[in-house]
């Protein structure tokens, strides 16, 4: 309870009170010490660890993520691929096109490099087609958000695929039958309830100068300089994809599931839902659907056999997978990558951001549910 109030009391300040989001966060970690009775001590040493870990790994993928975003723009790769892609597709078409290549992106890299890559392009592109950047930025990140958490090789995809038992080609056909709609819905119809699109162009995105066609790097060239972060991440990435079997956590989500043994819920909304609860909680896509596998894995699985056979175990991978694609807020670093290169306010990043992640993840566990029904 005390660290639901404390969030709370953080997007109170930020967002009602303007309290900038490092003050409002500090605050809300203090908050949270007091309520679960911590010395001070105790309280300045956590707060310390936290806060150096934490921000330590995000202050690493923001800053060299800021350098390689800003290099894009200001040699002129960004509008080099723009160009590239409008002239292939033309501007009637240039969502399409973001969209494709936020398929690719998500599907050919850790989500972090993706991001990096796609967030300079997408303002090229929408200024060279004069359209507001985030009605390029919301389908193409929800094309890169959705390839990356449903389809092997990415590593949560894999794991689930591992722990389920389940078969690779079916995981494909059925995250591609969950993939087009949780697209064409998060990228399409849901922009035409957000108001507030028209936003200027964030100032990091800016080019200091305009670079003269001639003199910009060739196609390849602009993509390949944005790959370089992607080594350094990996081993980063890989480390936070797992937990410990003798974890804490480990423990309580093995204590969960002999709760949810018993009970007669759907075993694709309980995986969704259990999935769901830890992405809330620990902002990790990966680690909330590896977590829940636990959990769900502990419910289904058959004590003879040793195989799940109370569900289709390439649907429980991709219902899993859409619950780690949920709605995520100030504990999740793509939340913060999102804000920062959009430049926008907190309010406005739960909004576009929130809403963008919290759509694909019920359209896919509707889409989920309606596959069950045949299979």
């Amino acid at each position: 309870m005390g660290v639901v109030l404390g969030i709370a009391l953080m997007l109170v300040l930020n967002m009602k009170f303007k309290v900038n989001a490092m003050v409002s966060l500090l605050i809300a970690a203090l908050t949270i010490g007091f309520l679960e009775r911590m010395g001070p001590a105790e309280l300045l040493e956590t707060i310390q660890t936290g806060f150096g870990s934490t921000l330590g790994s995000l202050a690493i993928i923001v800053v060299f993520g800021a350098v390689i975003g800003k290099l894009m723009v200001d040699s002129g790769a960004a509008t080099r691929l723009a160009d590239t892609l409008i002239e292939k597709f033309g501007v009637g078409k240039v969502k399409v096109a973001m969209v494709i290549v936020g398929l690719v992106f998500g599907l050919a890299m850790f989500y972090e490099v993706a991001f990096i890559i796609l967030a300079p392009l997408i303002i090229a592109v929408a200024v060279e087609a004069k359209v507001p950047f985030l009605k390029i930025a919301i389908p193409a990140v929800a094309a890169t958000t959705t390839a990356h958490s449903l389809f092997p090789p990415q590593p949560g995809p894999v794991a689930l695929v591992d722990a389920y038992g389940a078969d690779t080609g079916m995981v494909y056909i059925y995250a591609l039958i969950v993939a087009i709609p949780t697209v064409i819905i998060t990228g399409w119809v849901l922009p035409r309830f957000l108001g507030y699109l028209d936003r200027p162009v964030p100032k990091l995105m800016r080019p200091d100068e305009d670079i003269p066609a001639d003199q910009r790097p060739s196609f390849a060239l602009s993509l390949f300089v944005p790959l370089i972060p992607a080594i350094v991440m990996i081993s980063a990435t890989i480390t936070k994809a797992f937990i410990s079997e003798d974890s804490a956590a480990y423990e309580w989500v093995s204590f969960i599931g002999s709760l949810m043994t018993a009970t007669s819920i759907s075993p694709y909304i309980m995986a969704w839902a259990i999935t769901v609860l830890i992405r809330l909680a620990t902002g990790q896509g990966v680690v909330s659907a590896m977590t829940a596998t636990g959990i769900i894995s502990a419910a289904l699985m058959d004590p003879v056999t040793g195989t799940i056979t109370a569900a289709n175990p390439a649907l429980l991978v991709v219902a899993t997978a859409a619950g780690s694609n949920t709605f995520t807020h100030v504990n999740d670093a793509s939340f913060w990558l999102f804000k920062g290169y959009f430049d926008l306010s907190v309010k406005d990043t739960l909004k576009t951001w929130g809403l963008l992640q919290l759509c694909n993840s019920i359209v896919g566990l509707v889409v989920v549910m309606g596959i069950s029904v045949f299979v």
